[in-house]
Order: structure tokens, then sequence, then C-alpha cells
């Protein structure tokens, strides 16, 4: 149960980031305590079922004037999911869902970024790449925007970015209980990285 994401989304992941505001390569590194990789699935078509992952790295590498150079990765802990419900956690990790003891991490990796247009965001990225879950590559694309950049109090040089997408867990080998659980897993990323 994944979105479609990243090593986000980890979902990293989240990120060659489209952090180019530099003129040279840099690479940036996911603040995990500020980032976070968000889903929802229809339950039973009455409601949502939202969650988040808590554990994942990411990692970036930008050059503004290559795009060549770009990149970007992000790893997921599959056992880090969490719906606000023990049982129901456990059962997303079980073989029925994740089956987070043989596939421990999901990973989002980046061959492609360029310049994107959307409305309302004066700089925006489409990521192309590969979402590994459940033991199954599939490409993916998504466009990251950013938010903010700047330095913080203590110098850090930070950018903040958002994405949203929606990928289908059947075609992910996940299966089991599509009616009442959904196929389509809405996900949401909300990105902070650091130049390191």
């Amino acid at each position: 149960m994944m979105c479609r994401i990243i090593r986000i989304f980890g979902l990293g992941s989240i990120l060659s980031l489209a952090v180019g505001m530099a003129f040279s390569a840099d690479t940036y590194q996911v603040d995990t305590a500020h980032t976070f990789i968000n889903f929802k699935v229809k339950r039973a078509g009455f409601s949502y079922v939202i969650g988040r992952f808590t554990k994942f790295t990411g990692s970036a590498n930008w050059d503004e004037s290559d795009a060549g150079r770009r990149s970007l990765e992000i790893t997921i802990q599959t056992d880090s999911v969490d719906t606000g419900n023990e049982r129901r956690d456990q059962h997303l990790k079980s073989p029925d869902f994740l089956n987070a003891k043989q596939f421990p991490v999901m990973t989002f990796k980046s061959s492609n970024i360029k310049k994107a247009q959307v409305e309302g965001y004066e700089t925006a990225w489409e990521v192309t790449g590969d979402l590994s879950l459940h033991g199954v590559s599939q490409p993916l694309t998504f466009v990251l925007k950013q938010i903010g950049r700047g330095e913080d109090r203590r110098g850090n040089y930070n950018v903040g970015l958002q994405t949203e997408f929606t990928i289908k867990r059947s075609e992910f080998g996940m299966t089991n209980m599509l009616q009442m659980g959904g196929d389509e897993v809405h996900c949401s990323a909300d990105i902070l990285v650091k130049r390191q």
C-alpha cells in the first residue's frame, strides 16, 4: 500500500528533488523530522483509511545547468506503516498486503527530471523513475512542486517540496481484499531537503 513515490514517498523517499537553485552540482538529504509521506485508501466504499510511513531516507543530486546530473532516490521501510490502529497496521504488514518481512523496503529511483509548468507555482519538476514495492517495479511519473527555499536560522539551505499521485496496489501484486480495501492508493508527500 504505497504511494507512488519514492528512494517519496520513500517516499527518496523524495529526491533529486528539484532543488535546483544551485548552479553547480549539489547533494541534498531528506530531513526526516520535517518530511511526511502519507496515503489514503477507500475502505468498503464508505470512507477512507488514512496512514503514513514514519521511517525513510532520501537523497538528491542536483545540477541546475545539467539535467543529466539530477537524480532522486528514496527508501521507505514498509514496517513503519502507521494508520493509528495497531491491529490494522499489523494486518497491513502481513502477507495479505505489504508483506513487510519479505519485502522490508520500497524504493523510488529517478531516471529523468525536467522542468514542469504548474499553475500557482513558480518552480516545479516532472520526475520519472521506477517505484519498487512488494517485489515488483513499475514506472512512475509525478510532479514535484517547490513550496519554498532559503537558509534557516542555523545557516542550512532548505528546499520544501510537495507531490501527490495515485498508484494501484494490484499492479504491485497486492490483490487481496480489493473490493473491501480498494485498489487505488492516493499518496502525498511533503518534503524538506537540506543541502549538504
